[in-house]
């Protein structure tokens, strides 16, 4: 029990730490989905059945410690195994893809990966699209980490997504994920959603790369069953090159919008339905939206 404590206290200091590190930003970038879903797994994985296995203390400790090193080299190895099941996707020259959700490093390995092997085999990306990611502009972020291995960008309005949806070169969309839930769905940055619905419209395939560690005991059924954080101040736009917020129309005085007929709305994440994702590539495998149960019930028994 002083085990299980002492994780615990743990877990809300990373959550802690990630708070301070991110102070400078605005409430977009604070989800705590993958943390907490990541430090429940730790926890479960290190001191799963020690009661019943293990009665000598330094066995005990001895084996906590392996299990400590076994989940972190799995973690890091889990998005070269997401980056290996994705090559057969990228069987051919010229391909352009569309990469949601905002920045995620998964995606970003992903491409990168499949960028120095279609190097090898000749092969090239035509361009990869990526949305601004508003209303933090974490798109911007993630061209510019795309573009520094010279992958091909071409950075899009979020209000033209279904435009370049319907292009007949338009291969597939992926995106990254904040949780993935019970029922096969994913809880991402805002506009997931809709650019997941505008994707099945066009029969576009619909593409998730998760590790493990995001899959997540939730069962969400619409938006509001999301514990999010919400920026009710400002609507922002980002400032380059610092991805720093400044408030919309360059406004410095808070009371420009000040109204009793004015509201402002900025959700953080929303949730996907299963029913719009084609399939999901995790360190587990390739999986259909309906095998996620099966893998959460393994991760936490």
């Amino acid at each position: 029990m002083e085990m299980a404590n002492e994780l615990d206290h743990a877990t809300e200091e990373i959550l802690k730490c990630a708070r301070h590190e991110l102070k400078d930003f605005p409430l977009f970038f604070q989800s705590s989905i993958p943390l907490r879903s990541a430090c429940e797994l730790y926890r479960r994985f290190v001191t799963r059945r020690l009661t019943e296995e293990i009665t000598d203390f330094k066995a005990c400790r001895k084996r906590l410690t392996e299990r400590g090193n076994e989940i972190q080299l799995v973690s890091a190895q889990a998005k070269e195994r997401i980056t290996e099941l994705f090559r057969p996707f990228f069987s051919r020259d010229n391909m352009k893809v569309m990469i949601v959700g905002g920045y995620s490093e998964t995606v970003i390995s992903v491409l990168t990966g499949i960028a120095t092997y279609m190097q090898q085999s000749a092969y090239r990306f035509k361009s990869v699209l990526v949305p601004e990611g508003r209303p933090d502009g974490s798109g911007y972020r993630l061209a510019k980490a795309l573009s520094s291995c010279n992958i091909p960008v071409t950075i899009i309005t979020d209000a033209s997504i279904a435009y370049h949806m319907s292009s007949h070169d338009l291969d597939f969309v992926l995106t990254g994920a904040e949780g993935v839930v019970e029922s096969g769905g994913i809880i991402n940055k805002i506009g997931t959603y809709q650019a997941a619905i505008l994707a099945k419209e066009h029969k576009k395939p619909f593409y998730v790369a998760a590790e493990r560690f995001r899959f997540a005991r939730q069962y969400p059924v619409n938006q509001k069953d999301i514990l999010e954080l919400e920026e009710k101040g400002w609507i922002y736009y980002i400032n380059k090159p610092e991805f720093k917020m400044i408030p919309a129309l360059g406004f410095e005085d808070e009371s420009v919008l000040e109204s009793d007929s004015i509201q402002i709305s900025n959700p953080t994440s929303d949730f996907t339905p299963p029913k719009y994702i084609t399939m999901l590539f995790t360190d587990f495998g390739i999986m259909t939206p309906s095998g996620v149960s099966d893998e959460l019930i393994k991760l936490y028994s």
